[in-house]
Order: C-alpha cells, then structure tokens, then sequence
C-alpha cells in the first residue's frame, strides 16, 4: 500500500469499497477512484450511494381521453395484467396493471376510384 505524500498511515482504513483516508472530522476521502468520485463523503453510505447509477426516469404513454376514445386516442382495447411494470398515464392519472392495445395503421387507404361499378 503505497501512501500518497503527507498523508499519514494511522490515518487511512480499509473497507469493503477500498481504502480511504479520515481526511476531516466525519468525512472519508477515498484514495482511488474505482468505485467513486474522490471527494470528501460524510459517511460510508453517501461514498456507496455516489457509486450507484442514477434510476433511469420511466416515461409512460400519455393518453387524453374523449368523447369518442375513453382510453386515449386510437387505443381499442385495454388489457389487464398482473405485472407493475404495464403502467399508462391516462389525463392525470396514473393506471396500473393495464396494457393498451392501437392496431397497426395500415399506411395507406384503399383507392375506390380504380372501381368500375356496371350499371
């Protein structure tokens, strides 16, 4: 264990996510970076939480209902499920266990012109 200059040995510990130093009255100072940032971390918790990733922001479908789409625009049907993660947001509220079904748009409508209707 190679000490940076100045830094005294009575100083530094050994824990689970590497050593750190006792820089400050209740803070530690990691001496490398491989799970954290270095800097100052008033607790062992706060230099374990800096290492975790940030949760990703969920951003659920969006629905406005209507007169003639109690669902959303364009959903037909509402499917219910036992799973969590099948969420929608409905105006301004959030529905759980549910999963909305909008068919496919077709791209294009049929031509009725090429027709010929014998009379």
């Amino acid at each position: 264990m190679a000490l940076p200059q100045g830094r005294h040995p009575c100083a530094v510990t050994r824990t689970a996510l590497g050593e750190c130093r006792i820089d400050r009255a209740g803070h530690l100072l990691p001496l490398d970076a491989k799970h954290a940032p270095v800097k100052h971390y008033r607790s062992y918790g706060e230099w374990w939480e800096a290492r975790q990733k940030a949760a990703e922001a969920v951003e659920y479908d969006h629905r406005k209902t209507s007169r003639f789409w109690p669902f959303g625009q364009d959903v037909t049907k509402v499917y219910q499920t036992l799973d969590k993660a099948h969420q929608f947001r409905l105006d301004d509220r959030c529905v759980e266990k549910a999963r909305l079904y909008v068919p496919p748009r077709s791209g294009s409508l049929p031509d009725l012109r090429g027709h010929q209707h014998g009379g």
